[in-house]
């Protein structure tokens, strides 16, 4: 087994982790095996799962607390501690952020009494990474600790296996800080019928209610909520419960933020309705795009993009011979991506089960911060990173193509059946 650990980059941004385990037989070298591991859990899980350190293994409520506290750490706590150079951190809204972090596991501590963050005699993959962001964290922009805070941290800094004694931070002798109820939740019903559950039943994606106990003082990644992109934040557990694109994105932990709007036909109707924060995110086009004799073409590209004119279209594609691209009729839609007409997006490739069709991407998207799609309806959209975007689609079996469309002009040639 061979294990690769990176950070995958773009533009010089550091954007996600990511674990490279190769198996190979060596009586079988064809045999090879490759998988990868995006994000901080996905990664942890891979290294730990079969060590006391993944104390949740074989519990779903354990697992599920673990990987929350991974995914607030990580999010709260990992710009600051790693991205960050030391002039970019003077800026006192990051202290202020590692501070109320740092307070919240106090506040966790006090409620709880335990000494670690979660219930258990030793320690976890959760306290380690949590003590290591934190010390770092707190470390880059001074930040003193409370008193059980700072036990917590130095108890795991000062372990023989860890040994980063000179990242423990220096404890406040004269802030303290109140019990908060949001660390210390009660028992529900739900979390004793979790537990007896958990004993015949291992669940790989618990559900909040599965994670009562011992929760994180913030919400993981996956519960992002959008404030400026014209529509209304909503609350994916009860608004997405079921729609597949959102269970796909927490089955890989991709992370994301989904928010309804006015419904929206066509772009030109999205890009009206749908004013977007900032002038480096993008709503997408799509087009389900067929042909005799290549077969079936999903393109996504940024809404200024010059798609009207397929004989360009094909020789970007490399397509030799005749070429006839015309649009999809809402059959072959159904049959292929199965949403509706006005719906189409990457993200819908989950449903291509037959692999029929071929999923063009537009380079300009991978240059912008947030891809905004359709999950699969009109008055909703996701929004992702390019590069969470491309392990998604991946994930659901398609490799995808990357071409550089030219950007809209005065005297493109529409699409054959396009209505203009």
């Amino acid at each position: 087994v061979a294990i690769n650990f990176t950070t995958i980059e773009q533009d010089g941004q550091k954007l996600a982790l990511e674990l490279k385990v190769t198996k190979t037989n060596p009586f079988a070298p064809s045999l090879e095996q490759t998988t990868y591991f995006r994000g901080i859990t996905s990664i942890v899980r891979e290294l730990c799962q079969n060590t006391c350190l993944w104390n949740g293994s074989t519990s779903s409520i354990m697992d599920g607390q673990l990987g929350s506290w991974l995914e607030t750490g990580m999010t709260e706590l990992g710009t600051v501690a790693y991205m960050l150079s030391d002039e970019q951190v003077k800026d006192p809204l990051f202290a202020k952020q590692v501070l109320t972090y740092a307070d919240n596991i106090e506040s966790h501590f006090l409620s709880t009494s335990n000494t670690y963050l979660l219930d258990t005699p030793t320690p976890t993959a959760a306290d380690i990474v949590t003590a290591i962001l934190l010390s770092q964290a707190a470390k880059k922009t001074q930040t003193e600790l409370c008193e059980q805070t700072h036990r917590f941290v130095e108890t795991i800094l000062r372990h023989t296996v860890v040994n980063l004694v000179d990242l423990v931070p220096k404890l406040s002798t004269t802030r303290k800080v109140e019990v908060s109820s949001k660390s210390a939740p009660k028992k529900t019903d739900d979390t004793k019928k979790a537990k007896k559950d958990d004993k015949s039943k291992k669940v790989d994606n618990p559900k909040k209610a599965d994670m009562v106990k011992s929760a994180p003082p913030e919400k993981a990644v996956n519960a992002e909520k959008v404030d400026n992109a014209g529509g209304t934040a909503a609350n994916d557990d009860e608004e997405f419960a079921s729609n597949p694109i959102i269970l796909k994105l927490k089955e890989l932990q991709i992370p994301y933020t989904v928010y309804k709007h006015t419904q929206s036909n066509t772009v030109d109707e999205l890009l009206t309705n749908v004013p977007l924060p900032s002038s480096n995110e993008t709503h997408t086009k799509n087009l389900l795009l067929k042909d005799k004799k290549h077969g079936l073409f999903l393109l996504t590209v940024k809404t200024d993009a010059n798609t009207r004119d397929t004989k360009a279209i094909g020789k970007l594609l490399n397509l030799t011979g005749k070429i006839n691209l015309r649009f999809a009729d809402e059959a072959t839609l159904d049959k292929t991506l199965k949403c509706p007409k006005g719906c189409v997006g990457p993200l819908a490739v989950l449903n291509d089960i037959e692999n029929g069709a071929t999923l063009v991407l537009d380079e300009a998207l991978m240059k912008c911060d947030k891809i905004h799609s359709h999950p699969l309806r009109n008055d909703a959209s996701v929004a992702v990173k390019p590069s969470d975007l491309i392990n998604y689609v991946k994930k659901c079996g398609k490799e995808p193509i990357m071409v550089e469309f030219e950007r809209a002009g005065d005297n493109e040639k529409p699409v054959a059946g396009a209505k203009t």
